[in-house]
């Protein structure tokens, strides 16, 4: 995995239990005192892959005047026929 990616849990927040069960460290508690997440490996492995983007999906999701059918759109992103000259891309 290349140092800029990091990975969807902590591996020290994960644990098998006693009785076999994943126990999720929650990293701050949430309001009503819980700290960890007790489920089946499968419901882990669930949640786990729910995590993971599927492929070829643009990641890059634009708001506000950017966004696809904005209506102001046209009038900050430059919009024409003729080709804009790109520098070279390096080789």
């Amino acid at each position: 995995m290349p140092p800029h990616h990091r990975p969807a849990l902590s591996n020290e927040r994960v644990q098998l239990n006693a009785a076999g069960r994943v126990e999720l460290k929650l990293k701050t508690p949430w309001r009503d005192g819980t700290a960890h997440l007790i489920m089946s490996s499968l419901e882990f492995m669930q949640r786990l892959a729910a995590l993971v983007p599927r492929l070829r999906l643009n990641l890059i999701r634009f708001h506000g005047v950017l966004a696809p059918n904005a209506k102001l759109r046209p009038l900050v992103v430059p919009q024409g026929s003729e080709e804009v000259e790109r520098p070279p891309r390096p080789q």
